[in-house]
């Protein structure tokens, strides 16, 4: 026959978890766990902007490079076609002082990032 009297004795103090136990437990691993994804996420953020910024100066780049070699004619001057990438020129200025100079704006933008930069030609 079944005794729960020596159940009861052989198991002791071994009877398992308190309710306090197991919500403290979930919440320190809630906690924990909630810190490394927060940390995860924020070097994500900061890979993809960094990410942005390189794709930026090489469009930024190449934008200058092909204003260098191009000719001006009456819709101004072509930008590069670069994928994702809107490049802009403004229009020439002449240089107060050097009447064979042009100053040009070069503004390249991805989504929200803009950068741009002035670029001194000389007129062919």
């Amino acid at each position: 026959m079944f005794d729960l009297r020596r159940l009861a004795r052989t198991l002791g103090d071994q009877r398992g978890d308190s309710v306090v136990e197991v919500v403290l437990s979930i919440t320190l691993t809630g906690i924990a766990f909630g810190a490394i994804f927060g940390a995860l996420s924020g070097v994500t953020l900061a890979a993809r902007s960094h990410t942005q910024n390189v794709q930026l100066e090489a469009a930024l780049s190449q934008a200058k490079q092909a204003l260098e070699n191009a000719t001006y004619n009456a819709s101004g001057y072509t930008a590069p076609a670069i994928p994702d990438i809107t490049v802009t020129y403004s229009a020439p200025l002449a240089v107060s002082g050097a009447p064979s100079l042009q100053s040009i704006t070069v503004q390249v933008s991805v989504g929200w990032a803009t950068r741009s930069t002035v670029v001194q030609k000389t007129i062919r």
